[in-house]
């Protein structure tokens, strides 16, 4: 029953039927599937990135300084932190 002085009490609907809602789960889903698919696609690829700042990280820790090959001065490295951590 609802009760005419408290206006939230009256023709309430579920959380599920208001239409924003039911679009926005549906935007949800359709960027999760597309992740999915993403994820799935390119699950063979891997990113140099992280192997040229591992390689510096080795070749600083062995003594040859932050370079990626020893001997050679040049500055190749996206990421100085995480390299100074590994």
């Amino acid at each position: 029953m609802s009760n005419p002085n408290n206006p939230d009490s009256s023709n309430q609907t579920s959380f599920i039927s208001k239409p924003y809602t039911i679009i926005g789960l549906i935007l949800f889903a359709l960027a999760a599937v597309f992740f999915i698919y993403l994820q799935y696609r390119f699950k063979n690829h891997t990113w140099d990135d992280s192997y040229i700042t591992f390689r510096h990280s080795l070749n600083m820790a062995r003594g040859f300084g932050l370079v990626y090959n020893p001997g050679e001065k040049v500055d190749g490295i996206t990421n100085y932190l995480l390299a100074w951590i590994l």
